[in-house]
């Protein structure tokens, strides 16, 4: 039997239009070219309207509601013209340029130093790479060409080592590289030069060493900030000299936001497991923090006000320890304005609270709505709330939750899983969207390991304040904590074992996810509706089952497109036919194995690409395939393409990648000149080298060169190929003329030389590099060819079939 549930009167919520419209207008202001004033001019039109609507015709009330809130879209699109010119004309901007400036620079350090530590992340490059310092600088004046200029603005610094003796407040001095950074560069990749220009950042600067950085002064209220900064530093160190070395590591992510230290392995299984929020300080642990400081205000008594705000100004503090890092600083804007409709006793809708948190937010950074972030913080919320006042009063009001002894236990439990299932369900879309994550694991371990993390954020929370308060304990304190992390990164590493636990999709729709909240939007409006309420969970239960079907993109081309991807000193070409099958030449970058993986993943999902039929390794050199172990966890590949040359190599890293394409059991075919990949019946993959019989002393002469035909268009990838192996190949080149040739060997002299632009006759040459410095000799050695930098931005190339040719290259963005 369970009990009459009282009738709920529904809350007035006015907010979640405000915000709406809001949000709107700064959607408008970014796409429109309406001017500042146009803007203001607008909404103060609309605000005048509203108001003689109520005076002189009362039943307009509608109406007047209606112009508000274009007043309020108007309000937005104003608010994001106004951050779009803060810029100062004499910043620092005037500078950076896409090569580096060498420049003497004058500031102040406005962030803590935090060291970048790569070795511990395991980062494998073909160089040893030293660990970095990152902060934050304000540019006072510049020094160029012997020239001082009084220039300012914010600039991110990554200085070579350990700089230790430098804190926020400090005015230093150094000279280091400027640059710009980079903007979108590939399908569907982050756009760094936005990133920080929402964060008001004009420029990079990287320092060779430390002692480039002198510290001219501190000044005397920069106190606050040195012993915030000494706080945090006695937190890492606890938990560095206590705890286990990989513990550690999640320690700092878990109560300082430092997740640079994390290694990738570790990293991987936390987001491949749906559980890499618990490793950022969010509003849950935010929210644990809180709820634990009230309860022991209960215990001590404390009176009604007191119970209210202790809790609040023990977050604060933790904030300013952990440098408001952007997700405290939301979760923190949230308790307070809880806080003070508490205070004021008021009733508080979730949803009200939640609206109003995201209108100050924007209205402090309208760039803020476009980030994944901010969007996957607002989204859990609003499940949690959506749960809070739809599912839970349902089963709360059961007679076994009264009557059981363990009732209350049960209650709590149920209490856990609901709300982790709605923060999962409303955040999901947008996992997908911006990760292409489906994780059916984590819907299983966060059920479990949410009720559990309390546990060590309350070790943690203990241990922080006995290094505090009683150093010498802090061995003792910290014991819990190590165990209870312990449990936690085995039960990660257990789910992460699991095959069908995640999974990489192709990106959904930018439509199909707004479909998908505007259906949750609904259901978190009706609530307490009762005929609409159940009218939208059927409509969005539906809409659910058919977002598999009609939500994600497919591929676009029409004919043939070959996407030379922009990784830096490295390659990786994206080959779609025209039936659909898809091949890839290569997958690697000298410096960061990664980041050849992750650009070539996230390209494949953008452009709709969910396997690769064919991954063609040119050679042994890790720059073209130390992206591949990576992209075989990421996507399915059916086939691995090579010469014999490349699996006779006796490098380590060969061997390991060798060991996993046999582990993962994909079948290995070799070729040699004149053998075909049969894709395609209407595009020919045809193998130039290497030669039948023929091996050549260095690795790149034995490059497996490919020529693509197609619709009597041809295109040739070649690797590394040069010296001997360059020279069989010439001698034995058929075609007089080469539609699209990518320069060999990254466009060095060995490999683009007179000969090679005489035989070929390329009409498009494509450089997959990131050194500039060979531009003007590429350009003059093949004059009557369009030259294409990747490091300026992938290069597409389409061939339709009747045979017309178009080349395009994503634009970077202005600066």
């Amino acid at each position: 039997m369970s009990a009459t549930l009282p009738q709920r009167v529904p809350a007035r919520r006015p907010y979640p239009a405000l915000c709406a419209a809001f949000a709107g207008g700064i959607v408008l202001g970014s796409v429109g070219s309406l001017p500042l004033w146009g803007s203001l001019s607008g909404c103060l039109l609309l605000i005048v309207t509203a108001i003689l609507l109520v005076k002189v015709l009362p039943e307009r009330r509608v109406l007047a509601g209606i112009c508000l809130l274009g007043a309020i879209a108007f309000l937005g699109a104003a608010r994001y013209d106004w951050v779009a010119d803060l810029r100062p004309p004499d910043g620092i901007h005037q500078l950076t340029r896409d090569d580096v400036t060498l420049v003497k620079l004058t500031g102040m350090i406005t962030s803590p130093p935090r060291i970048d530590r790569k070795r511990d992340r395991g980062q494998r490059a073909a160089w040893p790479v030293p660990d970095r310092t990152r902060c934050s600088m304000k540019v006072s004046s510049a020094e160029s060409n012997s020239a001082a200029i009084p220039l300012e603005g914010e600039i991110q610094l990554s200085i070579s080592g350990h700089f230790t003796h430098g804190h926020p407040g400090d005015r230093v001095e150094l000279t280091g590289w400027l640059v710009r950074p980079d903007g979108k560069l590939n399908p569907g990749g982050f756009d760094y030069r936005r990133y920080l220009r929402e964060q008001r950042v004009d420029g990079l600067c990287f320092v060779d060493h430390p002692q480039l950085v002198s510290v001219l002064d501190r000044p005397a209220e920069a106190w606050w900030q040195v012993w915030r900064m000494r706080i945090s530093d006695l937190f890492s160190e606890t938990f560095r000299r206590n705890l286990s070395e990989e513990n550690a590591k999640i320690a700092l992510a878990l109560f300082l936001g430092r997740r640079q230290s994390l290694d990738d392995e570790t990293r991987d299984q936390f987001a491949e497991t749906g559980t890499l929020h618990l490793l950022a300080i969010s509003g849950l642990h935010v929210g644990i923090l809180w709820w634990s400081v009230e309860c022991l205000t209960h215990l001590l008594r404390f009176t009604r006000v007191w119970r209210i705000l202790v809790p609040l100004v023990v977050v604060i503090a933790y904030a300013w320890v952990t440098d408001f890092p952007p997700s405290l600083a939301r979760a923190t804007l949230f308790l307070l304005l809880f806080t003070l409709a508490r205070l004021s006793r008021r009733s508080i809708d979730l949803v009200n609270v939640l609206c109003v948190t995201a209108l100050v937010l924007l209205a402090i950074s309208p760039r803020m709505l476009w980030s994944p972030g901010v969007q996957l913080s607002f989204a859990a919320v609003a499940g949690i709330a959506w749960v809070n006042a739809a599912v839970m009063p349902r089963w709360r009001s059961l007679e076994f939750f009264r009557r059981s002894m363990w009732g209350g236990f049960c209650e709590w439990l149920l209490s856990v899983a609901t709300i982790t299932a709605g923060a999962t369900l409303f955040s999901s879309p947008l996992v997908i969207y911006h990760f292409g994550l489906i994780t059916p694991i984590g819907w299983i371990l966060n059920l479990l390991l949410v009720p559990f993390i309390v546990i060590p954020l309350w070790c943690g929370y203990v241990l922080m304040l006995v290094s505090l308060c009683v150093p010498p304990l802090t061995a003792w304190a910290a014991w819990p904590l190590d165990v209870s992390l312990s449990f936690v990164r085995a039960v990660i590493q257990f789910g992460a074992g699991f095959s069908w636990g995640s999974v990489f999709v192709t990106q959904p729709t930018l439509m199909a996810v707004l479909i998908t909240y505007g259906f949750l939007t609904s259901l978190v409006l009706s609530t307490g509706r009762k005929r609409w309420a159940r009218r939208w969970v059927v409509a969005t239960a539906v809409w659910f089952c058919l977002f598999p079907l009609v939500g994600f993109r497919a591929p676009q081309s029409d004919g043939l497109r070959v996407t030379f991807l922009s990784v830096g000193h490295g390659s990786a070409v994206l080959i779609e036919l025209p039936n659909g099958e898809t091949a890839l030449y290569d997958c690697g970058c000298l410096s960061n194995p990664r980041w050849a993986s992750d650009v070539t993943s996230q390209a494949m999902r953008t452009l709709g690409v969910s396997e690769v039929d064919a991954l063609i390794l040119s050679h042994a050199d890790i720059d073209h395939f130390n992206g591949v172990e990576q992209l075989l966890h990421r996507s399915r590949v059916r086939t691995i393409v090579t010469s014999p040359q490349f699996l006779r190599s006796e490098q380590t890293e060969v061997l390991r990648l060798l060991d996993e394409i046999d582990h993962r059991d994909i079948p290995v075919r070799t070729v040699m000149r004149g053998d075909q990949l049969n894709l395609d019946e209407r595009c020919r993959l045809i193998v130039q080298s290497p030669f039948p019989g023929r091996t050549f002393e260095e690795d790149n002469e034995n490059s497996l060169v490919l020529l693509i035909e197609f619709a009597g268009r041809s295109i040739l990838l070649s690797g590394d190929v040069e010296g001997a192996g360059l020279e069989a190949l010439l001698e034995d080149q058929e075609q007089s003329h080469i539609d699209v040739l990518l320069s060999p060997h990254h466009g060095g002299k060995q490999g683009n030389n007179e000969r090679v632009a005489n035989e070929l006759q390329p009409g498009i040459v494509v450089v997959s590099s990131k050194d500039t410095s060979e531009q003007s000799r590429l350009s003059s050695l093949y004059a009557n060819a369009g030259c294409y930098w990747t490091c300026e931005g992938a290069v597409t190339v389409d061939v339709n079939h009747a045979g017309e040719l178009s080349i395009r290259q994503i634009d970077s963005g202005s600066y």
